[in-house]
């Protein structure tokens, strides 16, 4: 266990019951530390709030203007003078990671964290395999892709599906499937050099273009657990362990991965009341929970598509919706870019 007591970090992850939860979101994402403390106006502890808090607040529907005091835990377990036998055992009791410590008037002077390493151990993710769709022509990245296929473009010295494959890997996803269409040999080219990954690979290839979805077909008979599927340029900086159990313990059959995307609105808004004007706002900035592109399914999906058919997803969510079947959204408030487009490229160099 590691104690906390830089005191501009302690007064970074302490918030007032009045903070809205895109304030919190951003305030947790500048602190890494995975936990705000919530204070009252005398500066005592009155709640905390982690970030499956603030997912299980969006998964209820509320609003990004809803404040602190709506998403708290207001029974914190927190510890006096670091007292880390207490701490502990709360981290045992509640399963919990971060413990706050107070002084004897329960004002915030730090946190107790359990080191990293501990991640569990019941349900590894190296039993899983992670899907890349890596056939399309890449027409938002045109000329380029005219000449390499998109999953290889490179952005910072390293193609953009080694970026993602790194990703998946650092949390211990081991396996890929790759689906390849347009230009796979250079993609089998790249990874035979590659000799990280070149044992860690099976290819499925379409033989004609099936769209997001169609080719998992192929998949039938080669995955017996529910599996990552997510496209080649996108990056998703979320908690894959996490959102594997959440997926498993609801018992869905498709699981969304759903990131915060802000739209700012170039112009004033105006707001009125029984058709008479109030007030102007200027370029607001809205705030939604959109689709990523990456998921988690249920071999007994790929069971939906037929063979050779040409399916997209949103059509296959759909068609599930329609059978009956259980479809659930993990939304995360951390980091994810859409790495597919020229705009959001420029950025990551």
């Amino acid at each position: 266990m590691k104690e906390i007591r830089d005191p501009d970090l302690i007064s970074r992850i302490q918030v007032s019951e009045d903070t809205s939860m895109i304030d919190l979101i951003r305030r947790m994402n500048e602190t890494s530390m995975q936990i705000l403390v919530v204070i009252d106006s005398e500066k005592s502890v009155v709640g905390v709030i982690t970030d499956g808090d603030v997912r299980r607040a969006l998964i209820r529907g509320l609003e990004f203007s809803a404040r602190a005091r709506e998403i708290c835990n207001t029974s914190p377990k927190t510890v006096v003078e670091f007292d880390k036998n207490e701490a502990r055992s709360i981290m045992r009791t509640y399963q919990v990671t971060r413990v706050p410590v107070t002084d004897e008037g329960n004002h915030l002077i730090g946190m107790i964290k359990l080191e990293e390493s501990s991640r569990s151990e019941e349900d590894p993710l190296d039993e899983y395999n992670v899907v890349i769709m890596a056939g399309g022509k890449g027409n938002r990245l045109k000329p380029i892709t005219e000449i390499i296929p998109k999953a290889l473009v490179p952005v910072n010295g390293k193609a953009m599906i080694e970026i993602i494959m790194d990703s998946f890997s650092s949390q211990g996803l081991a396996n890929f499937f790759l689906s390849v269409n347009y230009k796979k040999e250079f993609i089998k080219a790249y990874f035979t050099s590659r000799k990280d990954y070149s044992n860690r690979i099976t290819y499925i290839e379409e033989e004609r273009f099936q769209g997001t979805a169609g080719s998992l077909n192929l998949l039938r008979g080669k995955i017996s657990k529910p599996f990552f599927l997510t496209n080649c340029d996108i990056l998703v900086k979320a908690d894959y362990s996490k959102a594997m159990n959440f997926h498993r313990r609801m018992n869905y059959v498709l699981t969304i991965i759903g990131g915060l995307q802000r739209i700012s609105v170039p112009y004033g808004v105006i707001k009125m009341k029984d058709g008479l004007f109030d007030s102007i706002e200027e370029k607001p900035s809205l705030h939604y929970v959109v689709n990523t592109g990456v998921y988690i399914i249920e071999p007994s999906v790929l069971e939906e598509i037929n063979e050779g058919e040409k399916l997209d997803m949103p059509d296959l969510i759909d068609r599930l919706k329609i059978s009956g079947k259980r479809i659930g959204v993990y939304p995360t408030h951390e980091d994810w870019v859409d790495i597919g487009t020229w705009a959001e490229l420029k950025k990551t160099f």
